[in-house]
């Protein structure tokens, strides 16, 4: 095969470059970081792990541009996208490291128990790593003396996860392979160059690209504990993500989609894997390691906060971890859909459908975590008529009732806040943000994922408590369970107005409320104090995820200027068809549930869908019209 002139010089740059670095008496990735400037990820090896800078020496970034390059030329080495991470950094979260110390703080007797299970999923390298060479506990002492723990959830926190036992236990209790073997999801890996310059063997398992892998941390039951400190003998459920996914549509056969498929989304290019082997070939697909999740907070406080919290990453990693965050919160999160129900001489009536696309629960993961809606009216003059869900100065919502909101099927008053959260209570059935003296669910109005069911084997653990267990449109539709979505309705009255209105409705969402925050804030210890020193500094602003808007003010009667239109069959094999009465051009493009555009179409009556199984967004736009978006089914 013939390469241009540019391409052969960079081979053989490369060439050279594994001569000089196979010869050398320094470590491959010291003299790759020499070269290239790498920052200081830990380039050791313990009994059982390699830490990260072991792996970034070739999948790192290449300056040659020869591997980790997508087909059209873009950098997606799998170190700079994770670096910047919340797996990343798991073991220098400042608000995870003061939780910790929080809850030693309510129970220092529990100090050693605490610090050792907390330190399973935040830092496994160095914790599993202990107990596997004998010793009983890890503290966060240890941890901080340790820089394979402090490399939080690097490469070999997941690829050496035992493949027998991935998926069956949870709560942190991981299992690992102790033979320096390294699992990853292409069959016949060239394993050489690993083996020779890291001592670890390159395997083929699917088990890495399963959800199941995900599982070990993302579940977590903790035991419960009283008031002074006893164990009550129970378990409480912190946080179920994995079996929130479990219970949807995208863990059914047909539909199936993983975790990684939004979280490490993939591309079809062949990649390149290794630096200054790219001679080699490249593999498809290709999943890049973003680790997108929700918490844009958490990462702009971190990237403020660099050099004091000792990360690797840059702010230009940061800035693009920050991008993708809030784009897959915009785009791949929720749909909203207000209409206007009906008018009389002094009420307007409204409904909101808020339908969750993503693969568990929203919001998921740490029980801090909530969404709030807030709902405006105003007349043509712009007086308002009615602001439900507004922040105050330190961002907690206006009306937020206590100890906490309950959950509104109707919402009739500005104070009647819907606020989607889980809340938990101690063994007396009080409010508490005291993670060890969780002891039931008080409220989990939490929005569902698509499929998800009463009757699911694991519902148990991800169980809708409260108001919404008593809401006939919250996860149903037509009585059927598994909508994925809430319709919230509006009773507002007018007061004698008759004139036009705009209407418009807001998701917003925090990992941090003050609500939450308050409790922990009481205590003193320095971990505490170091990060609220952070977080007054930080911006707190409530994240908008999602937008919705009627404008007969400006734009006329709404219903106007929506598409009217009907897309069948919902699910299908393949074929979408279009029917409306109205002459309509569209242009409908076709997205993937992690917000990648896969194809566009103009001006058809029917649509073939990619043929991939799974879910789909469709995005309909027509001039003049608002954008309607649609969620199908491919099987």
């Amino acid at each position: 095969m013939r390469i241009g002139s540019l391409k052969a010089a960079k081979y053989l740059l490369a060439l050279s470059l594994i001569i000089f670095l196979s010869s050398s008496d320094k470590g491959y990735y010291q003299v790759y970081k020499s070269i290239h400037g790498v920052s200081d990820f830990p380039d050791t090896v313990n009994t059982l792990f390699a830490g990260s800078g072991k792996c970034v020496g070739c999948h790192g970034y290449d300056p040659l541009g020869l591997s980790s390059t997508d087909e059209e030329g873009n950098d997606v080495n799998l170190s700079d996208a994770w670096a910047s991470s919340m797996m990343a950094n798991a073991a220098l979260d400042p608000f995870w490291r003061a939780k910790v110390s929080h809850e030693v703080a309510v129970n220092p007797d529990h100090q050693v128990e605490l610090e050792s299970t907390c330190t399973r999923c935040h830092a496994p390298l160095g914790r599993f790593d202990a107990l596997h060479n004998g010793q009983v506990h890890y503290s966060i002492a240890d941890m901080l003396a340790d820089s394979m723990a402090l490399d939080g959830v690097s490469c070999s926190a997941c690829h050496q996860l035992d493949t027998a036992f991935v998926g069956q236990n949870f709560s942190g209790n991981l299992v690992y392979d102790t033979t320096h073997t390294m699992f990853g999801p292409y069959f016949n890996p060239f394993s050489a160059p690993m083996v020779s310059f890291v001592g670890f063997d390159a395997v083929q398992s699917q088990t890495i690209s399963k959800s199941e892998t995900c599982s070990g941390c993302h579940t977590l039951l903790t035991n419960s504990v009283d008031l002074d400190g006893n164990l009550t003998g129970t378990e409480f459920v912190e946080q179920a993500t994995y079996h929130e996914w479990t219970n949807s549509i995208y863990n059914q056969d047909l539909t199936r989609k993983e975790c990684q498929h939004c979280h490490f989304p993939r591309i079809d290019d062949e990649v390149a894997l290794a630096l200054d082997y790219s001679f080699i070939g490249g593999r498809s697909p290709f999943g890049k390691h973003e680790m997108t999740g929700a918490n844009v907070f958490m990462l702009k406080l971190m990237k403020d906060n660099i050099d004091t919290l000792g990360i690797n990453a840059s702010e230009v990693n940061y800035d693009s971890s920050i991008v993708r965050t809030e784009r897959m919160l915009r785009d791949s999160t929720l749909i909203l859909q207000l209409t206007e129900l009906n008018r009389t001489a002094d009420s307007v009536f409204y409904s909101l459908r808020i339908e969750n696309m993503a693969g568990h629960k929203f919001p998921s993961g740490y029980p801090s975590r909530r969404a709030t809606l807030q709902f405006l009216l105003r007349n043509d003059i712009g007086d308002t008529l009615f602001y439900n869900g507004a922040f105050d100065e330190d961002f907690e919502v206006i009306g937020h009732s206590l100890p906490y909101e309950m959950h509104h099927q109707t919402i009739r008053d500005e104070e009647d806040v819907q606020v989607y959260e889980m809340v938990f209570g101690d063994i007396n059935g009080d409010k508490t943000t005291i993670l060890e003296r969780g002891y039931s669910i008080l409220k989990d109005n939490r929005i569902p994922p698509a499929g998800f069911t009463t009757t699911h084997i694991a519902y148990d653990t991800i169980s809708i408590v409260g108001n919404a267990e008593q809401d006939l449109d919250f996860n149903i539709e037509d009585t059927e369970e598994g909508s994925g979505a809430d319709i919230v309705y509006f009773t507002i009255a007018l007061n004698d107005y008759d004139g036009p209105l705009l209407a418009k409705a807001r998701i917003y969402y925090q990992t941090t409320p003050p609500a939450w925050m308050a409790e922990m804030f009481e205590y003193e210890t320095p971990e505490i104090l170091l990060f609220k020193s952070m977080f007054d500094n930080a911006d707190r602003s409530p994240f908008l995820i999602a937008e919705a808007v009627i404008d007969s003010v400006s734009v006329g009667i709404n219903e106007e200027d929506l598409i009217q239109l009907q897309l069948y069959p919902n699910p299908s094999n393949g074929v979408v068809y279009i029917r409306s009465d109205n002459n309509y051009d569209l242009s409908i493009e076709i997205y993937s549930i992690s917000g990648q555009l896969i194809e566009r179409f103009e001006n058809v009556d029917q649509i073939s869908l990619p043929e991939e199984k799974g879910v789909y967004i469709l995005r309909i736009t027509s001039e003049g019209k608002d954008a309607l978006i649609k969620r199908v089914v491919r099987y």
